[in-house]
């Protein structure tokens, strides 16, 4: 015979409440997993290679594998900041009227799990130079090259 008892008053009047609770909990937590996935922070200061002052009005683009991604323009402290993903190629362009156009490129692959951890830091401050005068018809092409590659050193666990 099995004996069945009535939920007591304080199971009912906490059920609800603690149910909620658990719910909302697990609708943050998915939320986050679905969002909280920028795990490489690239950032740094855009500034004149010849004077060492920061340039404001400097456009960076970030291009995720060859496709636009983001895109900011620096102020007054040449100050810009990105997140982004690992698993992907990005190249970030410099560009300012009367400055030589400047890019690097960060392959964001094959980083394993262990090493993002809690997000991947990357420092990455840009010399700009002014285009001078006896620049102006020169063939500035070779700056169309990136100035700097990364990518995932194994055997530094490093990006």
């Amino acid at each position: 015979m099995v004996n069945l008892q009535k939920p007591s008053c304080l199971t009912r009047h906490f059920s609800l409440p603690l149910t909620a609770l658990v719910l909302g909990f697990l609708c943050l937590l998915s939320i986050s997993v679905a969002f909280g996935q920028d795990d490489l922070n690239v950032h740094g200061v855009v500034s004149d290679a010849m004077t060492s002052s920061k340039i404001s009005g400097v456009t960076v683009t970030v291009h995720k594998d060859g496709q636009k991604l983001d895109e900011f323009t620096t102020r007054g402290n040449g100050k810009y900041e990105f997140y982004m993903n690992v698993g992907s190629s990005y190249a970030l362009y410099f560009e300012k009227s009367g400055f030589v156009k400047r890019s690097i490129e960060i392959d964001a692959r094959g980083i394993p799990e262990e090493v993002v951890g809690a997000g991947i830091i990357m420092p990455t401050d840009m010399s700009m130079f002014a285009i001078t005068p006896a620049m102006e018809d020169s063939d500035l092409s070779i700056f169309d090259k990136p100035i700097g590659k990364a990518s995932y050193d194994a055997a530094e666990a490093d990006l």
